[in-house]
C-alpha cells in the first residue's frame, strides 16, 4: 500500500501509531493492505487461530459479538481510528471475540508478525500500547491486586 499524505495524518491520530518515527510509519504503511467490509460480514471469527492480522478501522463502525451462547451478543462497538486484533496476536490466543461489520467499513489489515517487530524495535510504540493495555484492557489486574493481597499479608505477618 502506498504511503500517502492522508493516510500519515489519520495513523498520527492512532495511539500507538502516533509514536512511530516517519520511516517508520511509511514502512509500516507498505505492509498493509485495505480491505473494505459489507455490513453484516465477520472480519474476525471467534475462535479463529488461523488469521493473525491486525485491524486498524478507517471508516464505518464494527461490533464486538460474543457467539458463546449461540446468537451473537454485541458487547462494544469499534469507530474509526481504532484498531482490534491485536490481544490474541501478542498473547499467541485464538480470537476471543468475533469482530462484525455494522456498516460498510474500511480497515487497514496487516500481518501479527509486523505488530510484534514494531514492539521489538520501536522503544515508544512498545511503551504506548503497553500502557493501552495496562490501563484500558487491564491485563495486569489480577497480577496487581494479587500483589496488593501479599503485601497486606506480609504487613499483617
Amino acid at each position: 500500500m502506498k504511503a500517502d499524505a492522508d493516510l500519515i495524518a489519520r495513523l498520527r491520530q492512532v495511539i500507538p501509531f502516533r509514536f512511530l518515527k516517519e520511516r517508520a510509519l511509511i514502512k509500516f504503511i507498505t505492509s498493509c493492505r485495505s480491505r473494505e467490509f459489507a455490513p453484516g460480514k465477520f472480519i474476525m471469527r471467534q475462535g479463529d487461530s488461523q488469521d493473525l492480522a491486525v485491524y486498524i478501522l478507517l471508516s464505518g463502525q464494527v461490533e464486538v459479538v460474543d457467539c458463546r451462547s449461540g446468537a451473537p451478543v454485541r458487547t462494544n462497538t469499534i469507530e474509526p481510528n481504532h484498531y482490534f486484533g491485536e490481544w490474541e496476536v501478542i498473547f499467541g490466543v485464538p480470537r476471543v471475540f468475533g469482530i462484525r461489520a455494522m456498516e460498510t467499513s474500511q480497515c487497514l489489515v496487516f500481518p501479527g508478525s509486523v505488530l510484534m517487530k514494531l514492539l521489538d524495535t520501536e522503544v515508544a510504540f512498545a511503551q504506548a500500547l503497553s500502557g493501552i493495555l495496562r490501563e484500558r484492557q487491564g491485563i495486569f489486574r489480577a497480577f496487581e491486586l494479587f500483589s496488593a493481597e501479599l503485601a497486606r499479608g506480609v504487613g499483617y505477618g
